[in-house]
């Protein structure tokens, strides 16, 4: 069963890792999620709480934890291996990106959830 892609693609900004903290925290209100990248490449996500508690000056690829993992999907994985997968590598979000690797939203352990208890109901 695949996975509905009605992930709240609004809540999950895409911008580059040499972007300064001071710049966006005015967006996190708007935005669960702020991928980062660097030269096309996701090089990690963060939270608004992450943001928040940041340095204004610093840019966002040095606030990004080492050691998070970043793990891709594309919305088409089976929503209780999406759920199993989040719970075995202890994250909280997951990226969803289209055939070409490019953001299109963001999972987040909840939504993951909201899915596998609908597909239960479905059966």
């Amino acid at each position: 069963m695949a996975l509905k892609v009605k992930l709240k693609h609004k809540n999950v900004l895409t911008l580059n890792g040499e972007e300064v903290v001071k710049n966006v925290k005015p967006l996190i209100s708007k935005y669960q999620v702020i991928v980062v990248t660097e030269g096309n490449k996701i090089i990690g996500y963060l939270t608004g709480d992450e943001i928040e508690k940041a340095n204004g000056e610093e840019k966002l690829k040095d606030i990004i934890k080492k050691g998070k993992s970043i793990l891709t999907i594309t919305g088409k994985e089976d929503p209780l291996e999406i759920l199993n997968l989040m719970v075995r590598s202890h994250i909280d979000y997951l990226i969803i990106v289209d055939e070409k690797g490019r953001v299109k939203g963001a999972l987040s352990i909840d939504d993951a959830l909201e899915n596998v208890k609908r597909m239960i109901k479905r059966n």
